[in-house]
């Protein structure tokens, strides 16, 4: 063990390894895969309190300024502010304040979010509300006040903070060589949360290619030496509002495409996400991360930035981010299918909308509604399966082992139903299964069996793993197999492992899966990841000297 663990070290190559099952994306509700990652609830109603006390303040400074900026980013700026002023209506009770107390309690309000997780939105107000005479005036740019002391990354860090490790962990599972592209990573913030969840306690990645971007080449260096310890890291200058294949990325190239707070940033959200849309693969999925909010403590902050009114022409005069509806319309006429969308938060207090989108077509060819279901002549379950199939319309085919196949669909085996089908098989029998392969044709097999491998109760019923992984790789035949620990209660969770299984296509980087499980209800796949015998011994050590 000590010689394996030093050749491991030495040529930092992984020589040991194990099958790890797990949930597979596909069948999960990726909604319920996000997860709040601050209590927005409890800090937001004084973010929104500080950020009605800037309005007030930075109105005054306004119609005192002797020296407003001519630029138009400070004339928008300026206008919306006093549109917000008067929105609050003569009787709000922030008009009796005077500008001391103000100036007191907005320091207050932060004084009472200091460590906490939003601690860097109000620094930054605060910060913004201390400068604001220069930056109206044009003397100081935001973007270098809150650069100091890193403000900006702190800042971005904790409005964009939400839990998405399930969904990374999901998509990296169903995927082993997955490629990524972030789209305006910036301070590379988002990135550091991301590859938590994308390397390995050995420090190996379960992803192939991870390409970072942002429209300008000046992030990129920093971020080199950010993340120079991980591999498989490119970083290019991409700007998504313009077509990405005349900027040298290939078409169709990443599976899982980020976007974080990203895309509203440009002029024209559809031209924008036509140009999302050259770059995903059929199967791949796009995580858009952007503001969805009622507070306007944001704009306080973000309405001093040039690109905060980039969508004026856009229909987004106010603020350049829009509902999820909108975002739903455009994602749809920019060719992907109904997105699934979740709040960073209960409602009102959330900050940001997550919302992941999967290409309308997937399919190059359309699926076959036709299936033949092979069994033995005393199968219980035959019926019963058959009215599912028929329910989700599909055109059902019974047949007996050692009957004629139907031609070009298909195929759902139960003839491990009562027994392992390879468990003394007869010679006799055994022929008729060679007949049944010889058969198949282009047609391919989900054979339903009992757990061998999830929670094993008999081993016999391994048999057909050993089997189908022999016949895959000899007779090149589309043979899956599909573990179930309850047959009677998975009907339906077997179906769709079939329609998956039907959907299979291979590519120049992966073949199809051909192994599933359910267990629970649940389905899973399994997926080799090395490991190491050290490091495991080490943090055995640790838990138990504690």
């Amino acid at each position: 063990p000590l010689e394996e663990g030093q050749k491991q070290d030495k040529h930092h190559l992984p020589i040991t390894a194990r099958v790890s099952w797990r949930r597979h994306i596909d069948f999960l509700d990726e909604a319920t895969l996000i997860k709040p990652e601050i209590p927005r609830h409890v800090w937001t109603p004084l973010l929104n309190e500080l950020g009605l006390l800037s309005v007030v303040f930075f109105q005054r400074r306004i119609e005192s300024a002797t020296g407003l900026s001519d630029n138009p980013t400070i004339q928008h700026f300026a206008a919306w502010i006093s549109r917000q002023f008067q929105a609050l209506g003569k009787d709000h009770p922030m008009h009796a304040l005077d500008d001391e107390t103000i100036v007191d309690r907005a320091h207050s309000l932060g004084d009472r979010m200091t460590n906490s997780p939003v601690a860097a939105c109000a620094d930054s107000l605060l910060t913004v509300g201390g400068n604001i005479d220069q930056l109206l005036s044009g003397e100081k740019a935001l973007v270098e006040l809150l650069e100091d002391n890193d403000d900006l990354t702190k800042l971005y860090a904790s409005g964009n903070a939400v839990d998405r490790s399930r969904f990374i962990q999901g998509v990296a599972h169903a995927r082993p060589n997955l490629r990524i592209l972030e789209i305006g990573a910036s301070t590379g913030g988002s990135t550091a949360s991301i590859m938590k969840d994308l390397v390995l306690p050995i420090g190996k990645p379960i992803y192939s290619k991870y390409t970072y971007t942002d429209i300008s080449s000046a992030p990129l260096n920093d971020a080199k030496r950010r993340f120079q310890e991980l591999p498989n890291m490119e970083y290019r200058v991409l700007d998504i509002s313009k077509d990405p294949i005349e900027q040298g990325f290939d078409s169709s190239e990443y599976d899982l495409i980020i976007a974080t707070n990203a895309i509203h940033a440009t002029k024209s959200l559809s031209e924008s996400l036509a140009n999302v849309r050259k770059l995903i693969t059929p199967n791949g999925r796009l995580v858009l991360q952007e503001l969805h909010t009622q507070s306007k403590w944001v704009n306080c902050i973000f309405g001093l930035l040039e690109d905060w009114w980039i969508g004026k022409q856009d229909g987004r005069s106010d603020e350049p981010y829009v509902k999820p509806a909108r975002w739903q319309s455009e994602l749809q006429h920019a060719g992907f299918a109904v997105p699934v969308t979740v709040l960073d938060s209960d409602e009102p207090h959330q900050l940001n909308a997550v919302i992941i989108a999967k290409l309308a077509v997937t399919s190059p060819k359309p699926m076959s509604k036709a299936v033949t279901i092979l069994s033995d002549d005393n199968a219980k379950s035959t019926e019963a399966l058959s009215q599912q199939l028929q329910s989700r319309g599909y055109k059902v085919d019974l047949c007996e082992l050692g009957s004629e196949l139907p031609k070009s669909q298909d195929v759902i085996s139960v003839l491990d139903e009562s027994a392992p089908f390879f468990e003394n098989i007869s010679e006799t029998r055994f022929k008729v299964f060679q007949q049944l392969l010889a058969s198949l044709g282009e047609s391919g097999i989900l054979w339903v069996t009992r757990p061998s491998q999830m929670h094993c109760n008999d081993p016999r019923y391994a048999q057909v793993i050993g089997a189908a992984r022999s016949i895959r790789n000899e007779e090149f035949l589309d043979f899956a197999t599909c573990e179930v620990d309850d047959l009677e209660s998975s009907r339906d969770t077997i179906i769709d492992v079939f329609t998956h299984f039907q959907r299979r296509q291979e590519d120049k980087f992966l073949r199809p899966d051909y192994e599933y499980a359910v267990f629970n209800g649940i389905v899973h796949v399994p997926r080799i990841y090395p490991f190491s015998f050290k490091d495991e011994s080490l943090s055995k050590s640790s838990a138990d000297s504690r």
